[in-house]
């Protein structure tokens, strides 16, 4: 908890006078590396944990700019909504996952190979997000 508030201080930082919309890109490669990390190296609860500390760190470059994004973009009078969506949208997220590491070890996948899944889906995801940004950029600026 301690890296992944030390990485929401610094995105919110970065986050002052605008927001940077490739924080969330950095952010979720960089989880998306460490999990990839975990899986490759034989299992060492040391070396796990090290590279979830750096995964948490990047957490915090991935949701502060989103965050920011979810307060700034809607009118002031659909600011609530929007949080409440978002809000929805992490415990179903939360959901999914919980039933995809049930769904992968019912397959018989380990819980360090596990990784690997979690790490491609947090790096399409992050390439989803990034174009999706990419979009908003270009429809806001035309």
């Amino acid at each position: 908890s301690i890296s992944t508030a030390l990485g929401c201080l610094i995105a919110g930082r970065l986050c002052r006078d605008s927001i940077p919309l490739r924080l969330p890109i950095i952010g979720g490669f960089g989880m998306a590396v460490t999990f990839f990390a975990v899986a490759i190296v034989p299992y060492d609860p040391t070396y796990v944990w090290l590279a979830l500390v750096v995964g948490s760190f990047f957490a915090g470059f991935y949701i502060i700019p989103l965050r920011t994004l979810v307060q700034r973009l809607p009118n002031r009078s659909h600011t609530g909504r929007a949080l409440g969506i978002s809000q929805f949208s992490d415990w179903t997220g939360i959901v999914c996952a919980s039933l995809l590491k049930s769904s992968l070890t019912a397959l018989g996948l380990n819980s360090i190979q596990s990784f690997w899944v979690f790490g491609a889906i947090l790096a399409v995801g992050s390439l989803w997000v990034g174009r999706r940004l990419q979009f908003h950029l270009k429809s806001t600026n035309a």
